[in-house]
């Protein structure tokens, strides 16, 4: 596995000259073929080998799998072979081989033919966002961005001739090599188009100082450029709280609240309840009063119900937990 951006490849350096952005793509896959040079009878074949399946109503071939090499084999009658799963060109090799002889050991003349790769499969991350719609607006010729239907855009690189899958996160799936150095060149050349198009991100940063002192509002207003003051229109709006309960929560149950927590209001405040299938509640309290006088009580008032709606929710467990549902009372 290689280490991307940190300048190593397992316990190598990178090869600053071969990869001169510091990254190098992982293999993930590699696709190769064989050819037996036999006629096989996939029935007799999937009854007496381990690890072998053959349903030919749903596909026409024998799948067999081995653990080491970590590998799927796709075996067909006229002798044809397919080897997919390994790490890398010596390990799909390798494999095939073992395929070969444990079709040999069940009574057949295979041969060990043809041996060819026929994809290798690299992805690897470059640590930062991409704007895709740039991307695709630039490189139009190339590109093929429909975030409907695929949230990655799909780049096909002519020279050499390889089809990059780039993601808004900055991971990148490269498919389509012979060999692995044309993986390495393709990365190499989208690199300088990928930074060209990083997203920049825009921070809003809040800060705070006390003047320590009393400060007349209105008379700054009147006095300063670029201040507004109106007492009359500055209020609370919103105060949100969060809890963890601790289990996963039954959102089908909880559909079924009691009529007393569907109306669910205090002392001139509504509120709206998110929960969710992770266990955590999150209350916002959407005030219309206007009197800062108000907010401790409101922060005891948001702790107090987010309590009581924790012990509501105990009688709806769930074990799994990846949705989320807005609930209004």
């Amino acid at each position: 596995m290689a280490e991307q951006g940190g300048g190593l490849e397992g316990s190598q350096p990178v090869d600053l000259s071969k990869h001169p952005s510091g990254i190098v793509p992982t293999l993930q896959n590699i696709v190769s073929t064989v050819n037996l040079d036999c006629k096989l009878d996939l029935k007799q074949i999937a009854l007496q080998a381990r690890n072998a399946e053959y349903n030919p109503k749903r596909f026409a071939a024998v799948i067999m799998r081995i653990r080491e090499p970590k590998t799927t084999a796709l075996i067909f009658a006229s002798g044809k072979m397919v080897c997919t799963g390994a790490k890398s060109e010596q390990q799909s090799k390798l494999a095939a081989r073992k395929y070969a002889r444990i079709i040999q050991k069940l009574g057949f003349p295979a041969k060990f033919k043809d041996f060819k790769i026929q994809n290798i499969v690299g992805s690897c991350d470059v640590k930062f966002p991409i704007r895709l719609e740039g991307l695709a607006y630039s490189h139009g010729a190339f590109s093929s961005y429909e975030p409907e239907l695929f949230p990655g855009l799909i780049y096909r690189m002519k020279q050499p001739k390889i089809v990059l899958l780039i993601f808004v996160s900055g991971k990148i799936v490269i498919t389509g090599a012979k060999v692995r150095d044309e993986t390495y060149t393709a990365f190499e050349n989208i690199y300088p188009v990928l930074t060209e198009f990083r997203k920049v991100q825009q921070w809003n940063i809040v800060s705070t100082v006390n003047l320590d002192c009393k400060l007349d509002l209105k008379q700054i207003a009147l006095q300063a450029r670029n201040a507004e003051y109106n007492p009359k229109d500055f209020k609370i709006q919103n105060i949100v709280g969060s809890s963890d309960v601790k289990f996963p929560i039954r959102l089908e149950g909880l559909a079924y609240f009691p009529s007393d927590l569907k109306d669910f209001k205090v002392n001139h405040c509504s509120a709206l309840l998110t929960v969710y299938l992770n266990q955590k509640l999150c209350c916002s309290f959407l005030y219309l009063e206007k009197l800062l006088s108000q907010e401790l009580r409101s922060e005891m008032k948001l702790t107090q119900h987010l309590r009581t709606y924790t012990l509501s929710l105990q009688s709806s467990g769930r074990s799994n937990s990846d949705s989320v549902m807005m609930i209004c009372i």
